[in-house]
C-alpha cells in the first residue's frame, strides 16, 4: 500500500520533470524528489520482505542485479547523504534561415567566347534567421548506457512496477496489509 503511494509520487515528479526541462533548477529539484519517492518504494518493500522467510534474499537479488534500479537507488543515496545531484545538460537548437543568392550566369562557346550573360537572383541586405525549436536533455555522466535522464527514469518506473508485481505474486510484499485487513474484519487479535 505504501509502495503504491510512493510510486504514484514518483510518477508525478517524473511528469513535472518532463514539463520543466527548459528550467534546469526546477528539473533537478524534481529529479531529486523523484529519486527520493521512488527509493521509498524499495525501502517500504524491504521492511516487508525481511519479515518473511526468503524475502530479504529475493529483495537483495532483485535490487542489486538490476542495473537501472541499482544505479538510481545509489544516485538517491548519494544525493541525500553525500552531495547534490550532478547532471550534464545538452542543448539543441533548430533554426530556419532565408538566404538570398545572386550572381551572373555566363554562356561561352567552345573557344571561351562569351555568347550571353545574365544576372539572376536578388541582392538582400541581410539574412533572416529564426530559432524554431530549442530543447535540452540531461544525462548522468557516470551512467554507462545511452539513455538520458528522462528515459532512464521511465525505465526505472517500469522496473519498479515489475519488482512490485513479482513481490506480490511471491507474497513478499503487501502481505502484512492483507493480514491487518483480515484482523480488522474478523476482530481477531494479532500477535
Amino acid at each position: 500500500m505504501n509502495e503504491n503511494k510512493k510510486l504514484d509520487e514518483a510518477k508525478y515528479f517524473l511528469e513535472i520533470m518532463k514539463s520543466q526541462k527548459m528550467k534546469r533548477k526546477d528539473f533537478e529539484n524534481n529529479l531529486s524528489a523523484f529519486l527520493t519517492s521512488s527509493r521509498s518504494v524499495f525501502q517500504y518493500a524491504q521492511k516487508e520482505c525481511k519479515t518473511i522467510s526468503g524475502g530479504q534474499t529475493w529483495y537483495d537479488k532483485k535490487v542489486n542485479s538490476n542495473q537501472v534500479i541499482k544505479f538510481l537507488k545509489d544516485k538517491r543515496d548519494l544525493n541525500i547523504h553525500s552531495e547534490p545531484l550532478k547532471t550534464q545538460a545538452e542543448h539543441f537548437i533548430e533554426s530556419t534561415a532565408t538566404i538570398y543568392v545572386s550572381g551572373t550566369a555566363t554562356v561561352t562557346d567552345k573557344d571561351g567566347n562569351i555568347i550571353s550573360q545574365s544576372e539572376f537572383g536578388q541582392k538582400a541586405p541581410k539574412i533572416n534567421s529564426n530559432i524554431t525549436k530549442a530543447s535540452i536533455i540531461y544525462r548522468f555522466n557516470d551512467w554507462s548506457g545511452k539513455e538520458e535522464i528522462i528515459t532512464l527514469c521511465e525505465l526505472y518506473i517500469e522496473e519498479i512496477e515489475k519488482f512490485l508485481d513479482e513481490g506480490k505474486k511471491l507474497k513478499f510484499i503487501m502481505v502484512k496489509i492483507v493480514i491487518q485487513m483480515l484482523v480488522r474484519c474478523n476482530n481477531i487479535k494479532a500477535y
